[in-house]
């Protein structure tokens, strides 16, 4: 599921008889004449692994007195492994987050180091004040995003094409009437599944949403919907299922086991027609097909008299420094050199998105990386152009997801109706809210 790498360079000698080579205690001190080592978590594909090593070791050679640790792996398990290191105290010490988290390991703004603290090595003046606002809690500045992400819909024009469809699906009706010709080369206009249950409840979500014009939950972590709004977004999923747009969870069971789904035959092969996938995670999709020109952005889909826009937004792939780290000053100069650096930004490209950072962006127009055919930088802008709703800091927590998880499965296996699932997924949704806001 996830490995450990240790990356190291030539380290010089210390110069001074009289200053060990690390210290004991933490210290807001940077002696280039002292080695140091840190340490650097993420979880992504290949594709942002190999970059993300490549910075790191541009970063050694900027700084060869500073060694970095590596631990990377795939999302599947790995908010459950960094969680468990927290509580044990071992995490590294600049940590990848999801948004969600800052809600459960710094609910009174404590649980990462105070970014601004250290401002003179981090180029803060780089992101925007609302930029900066979503890594706040209790207005200490605890992380900052790589980038503005939002779940998009992407499409293989091949398995499109091998259907006959020639349109990509604009509204939710389309789906249903396109399904018949995906069944008869037995595919799927549309994924709705990634072993967790969450991509076939964010596509019900954002389904209610547009009909109901509520939010699911709310920022401040109040639940929007009713058991029947919740129920009635049960009862989408199942009819999409029903309706041959998507797997059951019986058949992505038995077709991906426990893979992901860009490494799956069912992905790869082009059984599955369509995704709804982060865009600042979509390259790994394309990076596993046979042909990645194939993969191509659509619209997002909506209704007649859709009261909001339903979609969602987020702060993506967010950077925090351990809080009991030993050496903030070298962790700082670490995640400036990824967000900010020339040499680190150009080394990650857009393996995290579209970056946030002015220089960042800078950097990558200057390089000419940044262009409409890229599907990453196309997502982006759609995000930015589209009227979304921000997502809820809550919503994305691993307790709620396993709560959207049990009941999409048992309605996907008809083991409970959309409204029993509905009843035990809002009864458990309510006491986990009431848990998060308390800092339980």
């Amino acid at each position: 599921m996830w490995k450990k790498v240790i990356l190291t360079l030539s380290a010089i000698t210390c110069v001074f008889m009289s200053t060990s080579c690390s210290s004991d205690s933490t210290s807001l001190d940077y002696n280039p004449y002292e080695e140091y080592t840190i340490s650097i978590s993420w979880w992504g594909g290949d594709e942002r692994h190999e970059a993300t090593e490549k910075a790191i070791e541009l970063f050694e050679e900027k700084y060869p007195n500073i060694h970095v640790d590596v631990d990377y792996g795939s999302w599947s398990g790995w908010s459950d492994k960094i969680f468990e290191e927290y509580e044990t105290g071992t995490c590294t010490d600049v940590i990848q987050v999801n948004y969600d988290w800052l809600v459960t390991l710094s609910y009174d703004g404590s649980g990462f180091y105070d970014l601004e603290s250290l401002s003179e090595y981090i180029e803060l003046d780089n992101f925007s004040s609302s930029v900066l606002e979503f890594g706040r809690r209790n207005g200490i500045l605890n992380v900052i995003p790589a980038s503005i992400t939002g779940r998009c819909l992407f499409y293989n024009t091949s398995t499109y094409e091998k259907a006959g469809v020639v349109e990509l699906p604009k509204t939710w009706d389309d789906l249903f009437d396109i399904a018949p010709a995906f069944n008869e080369i037995d595919s799927y206009p549309l994924n709705a599944d990634d072993n967790t249950g969450f991509t076939a409840w964010y596509i019900a979500l954002a389904y209610e949403q547009q009909k109901t014009g509520k939010e699911f939950i709310t920022a401040n972590g109040e639940i929007g919907f009713t058991v029947d709004d919740i129920a009635d977004a049960l009862q989408f999923y199942k009819d999409l299922q029903d309706a041959g747009v998507v797997r059951s969870i019986a058949e992505i069971t038995e077709q991906d086991g426990d893979d992901d789904l860009y490494n799956t035959i069912a992905w790869t092969s082009g059984t599955i027609g369509g995704i709804a996938e982060w865009g600042s995670s979509i390259s790994k999709y394309q990076a596993t097909l046979e042909d990645s020109n194939s993969l191509v952005m659509g619209d997002f889909l909506t209704m007649d008299n859709a009261l909001n826009s339903g979609w969602m937004y987020k702060p993506s792939l967010l950077f925090a420094i351990n809080k009991d780290t030993e050496y903030p000053v070298q962790s700082a100069m670490l995640l400036n050199f990824l967000y900010n650096d020339p040499d680190g930004v150009e080394a990650l490209g857009t393996t995290r998105g579209i970056p946030v950072s002015s220089s960042a962006l800078e950097t990558l127009e200057g390089l000419n990386l940044l262009n409409d055919n890229d599907i990453t930088y196309a997502s982006n802008n759609l995000v930015l152009d589209s009227n979304l709703i921000l997502i809820s800091p809550y919503l994305e927590n691993s307790d709620m997801q396993t709560f959207y998880n049990d009941a999409i499965k048992a309605v996907s296996l008809e083991l409970l109706t959309p409204t029993e699932a509905a009843e035990s997924m809002y009864a458990n949704i309510i006491y986990t809210l009431d848990s998060l806001k308390e800092g339980k």
